[in-house]
């Protein structure tokens, strides 16, 4: 047989006619479709009536439909990768299909979101439409296997239906209620939608904080962190023009946070290992990123010439025109963050950036992960993404490689690292660079809005 890989539920917003008293009008509908991922054809799926029944029907708005139905969706594609990979508790489904599916299915669904570190009410909440959507195959009498649905009375005096997965006989992991939450799984990454969601992050940061616009832009082409940013001087951008940008990264804290008393959030972290030496880090540059560099430093030479700020040295300002410590630098982009996450949220088509992105912490150290995805994107070497990074071990750099590594690979990476010089560090040929990130081969390069 096939590999019903092949074939994805996918959640579509469709017009159709609707009969309102012999007037035929257009409706806009929640439909579940099954696509086959070779050939692009969609077919609409009867399973659409768990939405038309439950929800449609009962005048719930469409926005609202789409959860239960991405539940749905996201349940059942879970199920065809674990037939292809052979799971013994999913085999039966390959022959007997939707009247196979038992708790045990929806048991393990619910304990692999809880081992993707979801946080608690992400996993409840998948709980709660997956309850219903086995409940709506019951109503059908489309389960084999006997399920007891529940149905309480919440502190509201409104009817919910208990959950069928919560048994300690199916051994169900929830994530727990003390560890899970935002502040113990961190996003490190945008996702597989990086290249839009980075151009549309910017030029959110351009409207709301302008002044760390070209900040954000150099920690999402060149993996700086938040104190190496807010550390650099004038005098450490090597700058050829819409060539090539090169970040010198230097301890500059008694030159531009004198004032400060407790300066860990200004210091530059890769400087712990590779000593108070020189060292750079090379820029994916490309137009937004120029056109970021040129409208800060017009601004930056304006406020320069009416003596608003306080040293020619810095890049960064605050209100008062200090340079920006890394406390306001974090504010600002979290300010951002905040605005962003609001209209993805409330943005036709783009809920699933808006649940991936908020369900997690995550803050300016993301431009990193962002960064080294776009040198994996890049097809480059784990030993050229460590060097890219500015890295001097490989662990980092291994949380973002899904291929496996072989042990004499790793130990060659690892020896090859040794010997490399701290010079060469944060460096990538301007060849790989102009070929796999500017040229034709650039994955993703037309979704930038040059």
């Amino acid at each position: 047989m096939g590999k019903l890989i092949n074939y994805k539920f996918k959640v579509k917003e469709t017009e159709v006619l609707e009969d309102y008293n012999g007037m035929l009008k257009p409706s806009r509908v929640i439909t579940i479709v099954i696509e086959d991922e070779n050939t692009g054809i969609e077919i609409p799926h009867p399973l659409t009536d768990f939405i038309k029944l439950y929800f449609e029907n009962n005048g719930v708005s469409l926005n609202t439909q789409k959860a239960p139905a991405r539940v749905m969706c996201n349940f059942l594609n879970f199920i065809y990768t674990q037939i292809d990979a052979g799971n013994s508790d999913f085999i039966n489904l390959r022959y007997e299909g939707i009247k196979g599916i038992k708790l045990i299915h929806g048991s393990k669904y619910l304990s692999c979101l809880t081992a993707k570190n979801l946080k608690r009410k992400t996993v409840k909440y998948h709980d709660f439409y997956l309850t219903k959507f086995y409940k709506f195959l019951k109503d059908q009498s489309l389960l084999k296997e006997s399920i007891e649905i529940k149905e309480l009375n919440n502190n509201y005096g409104r009817e919910i239906t208990e959950s069928i997965f919560n048994k300690a006989s199916l051994g169900t992991v929830y994530p727990s209620r003390r560890e899970s939450g935002s502040r113990n799984y961190k996003i490190k990454d945008f996702g597989e939608n990086r290249y839009l969601l980075v151009s549309e992050f910017l030029e959110e940061v351009k409207q709301i904080a302008p002044e760390i616009a070209f900040g954000v832009a150099l920690q999402f082409f060149g993996g700086l962190r938040r104190g190496e940013v807010v550390n650099l001087s004038r005098a450490d951008l090597k700058v050829k023009y819409r060539q090539s940008l090169h970040v010198h990264i230097r301890d500059n804290r008694e030159l531009l946070f004198s004032r400060l008393r407790d300066t860990s959030k200004e210091y530059a972290k890769r400087l712990n290992y590779l000593g108070l030496h020189l060292t750079q880090q090379v820029i994916l540059d490309n137009d937004f990123l120029w056109d970021l560099y040129d409208n800060h430093m017009k601004d930056l030479d304006i406020k320069i010439r009416d003596r608003r700020i306080k040293t020619s040295a810095l890049i960064f300002y605050d209100r008062d025109g200090y340079p920006m410590s890394g406390t306001v630098y974090e504010r600002r982009f979290n300010k951002v963050k905040k605005v962003f996450l609001n209209k993805l949220k409330n943005t036709k088509g783009r809920y699933e950036d808006y649940e991936h992105l908020s369900s997690g912490s995550w803050g300016t150290h993301i431009g990193r992960g962002i960064f080294t995805n776009f040198l994996i994107d890049m097809n480059l070497s784990l030993l050229q993404i460590a060097i890219a990074r500015g890295d001097r071990n490989i662990d980092s750099a291994l949380a973002y490689i899904d291929e496996k590594m072989t042990k004499k690979t790793l130990r060659y990476v690892i020896d090859e690292l040794h010997k490399t010089e701290d010079e060469q560090l944060g460096n990538i040929e301007r060849a790989i660079i102009n070929n796999r990130w500017k040229g034709e081969g650039m994955s993703g390069r037309s979704r930038y809005r040059y």
